[in-house]
Protein backbone atom coordinates (compact mmCIF):
# COMPACT_ATOMS: atom_id res chain seq x y z
CA UNK A 1 0.00 0.00 0.00
CA UNK A 2 1.30 3.37 -0.85
CA UNK A 3 2.31 5.38 2.06
CA UNK A 4 -0.12 8.11 3.36
CA UNK A 5 1.41 11.95 3.16
CA UNK A 6 3.54 12.28 6.14
CA UNK A 7 0.85 14.04 9.31
CA UNK A 8 3.60 17.15 9.86
CA UNK A 9 5.17 17.84 7.04
CA UNK A 10 3.22 16.59 4.30
CA UNK A 11 5.55 15.22 2.18
CA UNK A 12 4.30 11.92 0.20
CA UNK A 13 7.33 9.96 0.20
CA UNK A 14 7.89 7.63 2.79
CA UNK A 15 9.95 4.25 3.30
CA UNK A 16 8.82 1.25 5.55
CA UNK A 17 10.28 1.26 9.04
CA UNK A 18 8.64 -2.10 10.59
CA UNK A 19 5.05 -3.91 11.09
CA UNK A 20 3.09 -4.09 14.52
CA UNK A 21 0.62 -6.65 14.43
CA UNK A 22 0.57 -6.85 10.87
CA UNK A 23 0.12 -2.88 10.21
CA UNK A 24 2.88 -1.10 8.65
CA UNK A 25 5.04 1.63 10.09
CA UNK A 26 6.70 4.29 7.73
CA UNK A 27 8.72 6.81 8.36
CA UNK A 28 8.94 9.88 6.14
CA UNK A 29 11.98 10.47 3.80
CA UNK A 30 11.70 14.39 4.94
CA UNK A 31 11.37 14.84 8.30
CA UNK A 32 12.12 11.54 9.34
CA UNK A 33 8.14 11.18 11.57
CA UNK A 34 7.62 7.33 12.08
CA UNK A 35 3.52 7.08 11.78
CA UNK A 36 1.02 4.43 10.95
CA UNK A 37 0.62 3.76 7.68
CA UNK A 38 -3.99 3.98 7.36
CA UNK A 39 -6.12 5.97 6.71
CA UNK A 40 -7.07 8.76 9.18
CA UNK A 41 -10.78 7.16 9.24
CA UNK A 42 -9.61 3.48 9.75
CA UNK A 43 -7.20 5.13 12.83
CA UNK A 44 -10.17 7.19 14.32
CA UNK A 45 -13.00 3.85 13.69
CA UNK A 46 -10.28 1.64 15.58
CA UNK A 47 -10.06 4.44 19.04
CA UNK A 48 -13.70 4.98 18.33
CA UNK A 49 -14.34 1.10 18.42
CA UNK A 50 -12.48 0.19 21.55
CA UNK A 51 -14.89 -2.03 23.60
CA UNK A 52 -15.20 -2.59 27.35
CA UNK A 53 -12.01 -5.17 27.79
CA UNK A 54 -10.54 -1.85 27.82
CA UNK A 55 -11.89 -0.39 30.45
CA UNK A 56 -11.85 -3.37 32.53
CA UNK A 57 -7.89 -3.29 32.00
CA UNK A 58 -7.45 0.30 32.68
CA UNK A 59 -9.71 -0.22 35.94
CA UNK A 60 -6.95 -3.01 37.60
CA UNK A 61 -4.08 -1.09 36.12
CA UNK A 62 -5.05 2.76 36.46
CA UNK A 63 -4.11 3.16 39.90
CA UNK A 64 -1.49 3.65 42.48
CA UNK A 65 1.24 5.39 40.60
CA UNK A 66 -1.05 6.69 37.68
CA UNK A 67 -3.45 8.35 40.66
CA UNK A 68 -0.14 9.80 41.67
CA UNK A 69 0.74 10.82 38.39
CA UNK A 70 -2.65 12.06 38.59
CA UNK A 71 -2.72 14.15 41.75
CA UNK A 72 0.30 16.15 40.71
CA UNK A 73 -0.87 17.42 37.37
CA UNK A 74 -4.14 18.49 38.94
CA UNK A 75 -1.83 19.78 42.08
CA UNK A 76 -0.05 22.08 39.41
CA UNK A 77 -2.16 22.84 37.35
CA UNK A 78 -5.63 22.80 38.66
CA UNK A 79 -7.50 25.72 41.10
CA UNK A 80 -10.45 26.41 42.89
CA UNK A 81 -13.52 27.45 40.42
CA UNK A 82 -10.75 26.74 36.57
CA UNK A 83 -12.67 25.04 33.96
CA UNK A 84 -10.83 22.10 32.94
CA UNK A 85 -11.27 19.54 30.03
CA UNK A 86 -9.40 16.45 29.92
CA UNK A 87 -9.26 15.30 26.36
CA UNK A 88 -9.04 11.87 26.27
CA UNK A 89 -10.17 11.38 29.74
CA UNK A 90 -11.25 7.49 29.37
CA UNK A 91 -12.19 6.41 32.88
CA UNK A 92 -12.05 9.97 34.23
CA UNK A 93 -9.82 9.57 37.06
CA UNK A 94 -7.79 12.78 36.19
CA UNK A 95 -10.85 14.23 35.92
CA UNK A 96 -11.30 13.19 39.90
CA UNK A 97 -8.24 14.77 40.65
CA UNK A 98 -8.75 17.81 39.00
CA UNK A 99 -12.23 17.82 40.98
CA UNK A 100 -11.26 17.55 44.50
CA UNK A 101 -9.25 20.39 43.55
CA UNK A 102 -12.24 22.36 42.76
CA UNK A 103 -12.07 22.60 39.12
CA UNK A 104 -15.45 22.85 37.08
CA UNK A 105 -14.69 19.56 34.87
CA UNK A 106 -15.06 18.17 31.36
CA UNK A 107 -14.32 15.41 29.44
CA UNK A 108 -13.68 14.41 26.13
CA UNK A 109 -13.15 10.90 24.27
CA UNK A 110 -14.63 9.23 21.33
CA UNK A 111 -14.64 5.13 23.12
CA UNK A 112 -18.14 3.87 24.47
CA UNK A 113 -16.88 2.95 27.72
CA UNK A 114 -15.89 6.42 28.44
CA UNK A 115 -19.90 6.79 28.34
CA UNK A 116 -19.94 4.17 31.04
CA UNK A 117 -17.45 5.89 33.37
CA UNK A 118 -19.02 9.64 32.94
CA UNK A 119 -22.40 8.22 34.15
CA UNK A 120 -20.79 6.92 37.14
CA UNK A 121 -18.40 9.55 38.37
CA UNK A 122 -20.96 11.97 37.47
CA UNK A 123 -18.99 14.35 34.89
CA UNK A 124 -19.94 16.01 31.61
CA UNK A 125 -18.44 13.96 28.55
CA UNK A 126 -18.29 15.25 25.11
CA UNK A 127 -18.04 12.02 23.24
CA UNK A 128 -16.40 12.39 19.99
CA UNK A 129 -12.67 13.74 18.66
CA UNK A 130 -11.49 17.26 19.73
CA UNK A 131 -10.70 18.22 16.02
CA UNK A 132 -14.75 17.53 15.17
CA UNK A 133 -15.98 18.66 17.76
CA UNK A 134 -17.91 22.00 18.25
CA UNK A 135 -16.46 22.93 21.46
CA UNK A 136 -16.54 27.65 22.45
CA UNK A 137 -13.41 28.39 21.62
CA UNK A 138 -11.22 29.68 24.33
CA UNK A 139 -13.53 28.46 27.06
CA UNK A 140 -10.98 26.55 29.11
CA UNK A 141 -8.34 27.72 31.82
CA UNK A 142 -6.28 24.12 31.39
CA UNK A 143 -6.67 21.43 28.67
CA UNK A 144 -4.89 18.15 29.25
CA UNK A 145 -4.41 15.26 26.96
CA UNK A 146 -2.61 12.36 28.89
CA UNK A 147 -1.47 9.47 26.51
CA UNK A 148 -3.95 10.41 24.23
CA UNK A 149 -1.33 12.40 21.21
CA UNK A 150 0.10 9.21 20.21
CA UNK A 151 -3.65 8.31 18.94
CA UNK A 152 -3.97 11.11 16.53
CA UNK A 153 -3.69 10.63 12.98
CA UNK A 154 -2.66 14.14 11.94
CA UNK A 155 -0.87 15.74 15.21
CA UNK A 156 -0.79 18.84 13.36
CA UNK A 157 -4.58 19.53 12.97
CA UNK A 158 -5.28 18.02 16.87
CA UNK A 159 -2.54 20.34 18.36
CA UNK A 160 -4.63 23.27 16.90
CA UNK A 161 -7.89 21.58 17.98
CA UNK A 162 -6.50 21.94 21.34
CA UNK A 163 -5.26 25.21 21.38
CA UNK A 164 -8.13 26.74 20.15
CA UNK A 165 -10.27 25.34 23.69
CA UNK A 166 -7.70 27.36 26.23
CA UNK A 167 -8.39 30.37 26.96
CA UNK A 168 -5.41 33.09 26.14
CA UNK A 169 -3.14 33.03 29.28
CA UNK A 170 -4.74 29.45 29.75
CA UNK A 171 -2.42 25.84 29.73
CA UNK A 172 -2.57 22.93 27.46
CA UNK A 173 -0.86 19.90 28.77
CA UNK A 174 0.28 16.92 26.59
CA UNK A 175 2.45 14.09 27.99
CA UNK A 176 2.34 10.28 28.31
CA UNK A 177 3.35 9.68 24.71
CA UNK A 178 5.01 6.86 24.58
CA UNK A 179 9.24 7.04 23.56
CA UNK A 180 9.64 5.58 19.97
CA UNK A 181 13.27 6.51 20.52
CA UNK A 182 13.51 4.41 23.77
CA UNK A 183 16.37 2.31 24.19
CA UNK A 184 14.06 -0.98 23.87
CA UNK A 185 12.74 0.14 20.51
CA UNK A 186 16.50 0.92 19.80
CA UNK A 187 17.82 -2.67 20.59
CA UNK A 188 14.85 -4.43 18.83
CA UNK A 189 13.71 -5.35 22.57
CA UNK A 190 10.39 -3.43 22.24
CA UNK A 191 6.91 -5.51 22.43
CA UNK A 192 4.52 -2.26 21.21
CA UNK A 193 2.18 -3.65 23.90
CA UNK A 194 1.35 -0.50 24.51
CA UNK A 195 2.48 1.53 21.80
CA UNK A 196 0.60 -0.23 18.50
CA UNK A 197 -1.36 0.50 15.80
CA UNK A 198 -4.14 0.96 14.72
CA UNK A 199 -4.91 2.46 17.54
CA UNK A 200 -1.95 4.58 18.26
CA UNK A 201 -0.80 6.30 14.84
CA UNK A 202 1.79 8.72 15.73
CA UNK A 203 5.18 7.53 16.93
CA UNK A 204 7.06 10.29 18.87
CA UNK A 205 10.59 10.43 20.20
Amino acid sequence: MPARPCPLCNEPSARHERDVRGIELVRCDNCGFVYTNLPSRAIADANAALGTEVLDYYEATQAGLDQVWFDRIAARFGRDGARVLDVGCGNGLLIEAFRRRGCIVEGLDPSPWARKSAAAKGFVLHHGYVEDEPLPAGAYDTVTATSTFEHAPDPIRSARSLLRLVRPGGILYLCGMPNYGSWAVRAGLATFRHNNPPWHASFFT
